[in-house]
């Protein structure tokens, strides 16, 4: 396929980018991709839209009445194993879910990401990568994933869409040293139930597991990463930190104590009395 994206100034001058791409689609017979970007914004919105075209355009329909029966079946039997004990309960190796929202912009060359999957292998099946490290032709297959793990903000964009498609549910959240283990138990829960939800909420929101209020302690960085964090730091010392985020977020999921500024001044005057900054 063929990726065409608009800078500023196409913009400011109404450069018809549509008909471009249908041009360009017709005489090369390749599947042309148009993302309005403006250059006004961060990578999250321009690598959203990328990941969510990936997840319309590129994931193959799926037997659509077979995996209804799948959900029902499994539907039908959430309250038997909700009446069974944890190690049976932990059949979750059959499993399959999908990693949406890794992108060098924040899990880079390093191997943070290859450590998420490895905690996630031992537990799950994973089916792709949006979008490192995956073939195209395991993105094909991402709609017989049972669930979705979102990990950065980038990724929700294409969890809407893959929910769309094939009702697969998706959780919001990532697997953090000290936070891993309750990303693991709400992608069981959503699999089973079908019910999206952010998972750093069951920490950060609650109260629970924290002795001491934001004291001067702020996390900064993108939304789903920074969360994940402070709800290890939560899990893991009882504090409760501050986010602030200055990239585009969704309300969806954004929880307590996490500020949304768009300004370095605005960040700056927020810390002018911080105790510890965590930051990108």
């Amino acid at each position: 396929f063929i990726a065409l994206v608009r800078t500023p100034i196409p913009l400011m001058t109404g450069t018809d980018f549509e008909g471009i791409a249908r041009i360009i689609e017709k005489q090369t017979q390749i599947p042309v991709f148009y993302f309005p970007t403006s250059g006004m914004h961060s990578y999250v919105s321009g690598a959203g839209m990328a990941l969510e075209t990936v997840a319309r355009e590129l994931v193959l329909p799926t037997n659509a009445n077979e995996h209804f029966k799948e959900n029902q079946q499994k539907l039908n039997q959430s309250e038997q194993k909700q009446i069974e004990n944890t190690e049976s309960k932990q059949s979750n190796s059959k499993i399959k879910i999908n990693i949406l929202g890794a992108t060098p912009l924040d899990f880079s060359v390093n191997p943070t990401l290859d450590s998420i999957k490895e905690f996630l292998s031992k537990h799950f099946e994973i089916i792709s990568t949006f979008a490192m490290g995956s073939s195209i032709e395991d993105i094909q297959k991402a709609g017989e994933a049972d669930v979705n793990l979102v990990i950065s903000s980038v990724g929700f964009p294409a969890a809407k869409v893959l929910e769309e498609r094939f009702s697969t549910p998706y959780v919001i959240g990532t697997p953090v040293k000290g936070f891993a283990g309750i990303i693991a138990e709400k992608l069981i829960d959503a699999a089973w139930t079908g019910k999206s939800q952010a998972a750093y909420f069951s920490v950060t929101s609650s109260g629970k597991s924290i002795s001491r209020a934001a004291n001067g302690i702020y996390i900064i960085g993108e939304s789903v990463i920074s969360q994940s964090l402070k709800a290890a730091m939560a899990l893991k010392q009882g504090i409760d930190a501050t986010v602030i985020c200055p990239l585009e977020t969704e309300p969806e999921y954004i929880g307590e104590n996490v500020l949304l500024f768009s300004s370095e001044e605005e960040i700056k005057a927020a810390i002018a009395e911080a105790k510890t900054v965590i930051a990108d």
